[in-house]
């Protein structure tokens, strides 16, 4: 079983790679930049479990160079079962305080970027008539209405969305398609947003903390596995209560 996940270097893919592999999983972590501590973090994965995990720079704010990945997927027989799209960008700032090609580029790396993805792995599952699974890391600031989150909020409130339909439109096919929505999750991304806002964030949820970033991996690890197979369209809140 081979599990595809983008933004594999850090933070939350990081702690996803670990989870499918420590379960058994080959994994495919794509990614901008691969560094050496990471890479030594692969091998040592990979040893452990007895796994293969393959790696792919990939720019996901580049359209051709999504279509190259898929090229690389086409021409070397890559069979992916499970797509997890988790890399991610932010920015923050108010309606009146929001450039438009800030926007732009928000919108190509949260929501081109993995419709495209989603669109070529797909393919290739109905291809290989092989059941499947889609999962796309969106974010509560997709779902709750939030002050300075305009440009953020919207693009992983259309992730979150698109994820619904593309359910409905693929599960004739095998494949299921959910989305998992976690609040402040202590990562670098985390660690840009203003104090104020993280604070907010914490305060608001139940457990009164941050979610950890394998908190936020085992749950992509449970929709990718047989656990969940009737589970499906669901955008599911990993945020403590709130």
């Amino acid at each position: 079983m081979l599990v595809a996940v983008t933004g594999a270097n850090r933070g939350i893919g990081l702690e996803i790679v670990k989870c499918y592999a420590s379960n058994g999983w080959d994994v495919l972590a794509v990614c901008r930049h691969l560094s050496d501590d990471v890479s030594v973090i692969y091998n040592t994965l990979s040893m452990e479990y007895s796994v293969n995990i393959s790696t792919y720079n990939l720019d996901l704010s580049d359209t051709d160079s999504i279509r190259d990945f898929a090229k690389y997927l086409h021409s070397n027989q890559v069979q992916i079962d499970v797509l997890v799209n988790n890399a991610g960008t932010a920015k923050g700032g108010t309606l009146l305080m929001t450039p438009l090609n800030d926007v732009e580029k928000v919108f190509r790396v949260n929501f081109y970027a993995p419709l495209l993805l989603t669109q070529y792995v797909a393919k290739n599952m109905i291809r290989a008539k092989k059941n499947g699974a889609i999962i796309n890391i969106c974010s509560i600031a997709g779902l709750d209405p939030m002050e300075g989150f305009t440009i953020y909020g919207s693009s992983k409130a259309a992730l979150a969305h698109a994820s619904k339909i593309w359910a409905k439109e693929l599960a004739k096919y095998g494949i299921r398609v959910n989305a998992i929505a976690p609040s402040a999750v202590n990562t670098e991304m985390a660690s840009q947003m203003d104090e104020k806002t993280r604070e907010l964030l914490i305060e608001k949820s139940f457990q009164n903390r941050m979610a950890e970033p394998i908190e936020i991996a085992k749950v992509a690890y449970f929709l990718g596995s047989e656990a969940s197979s009737y589970i499906n369209g669901q955008v599911i809140r990993v945020d403590g209560g709130m």
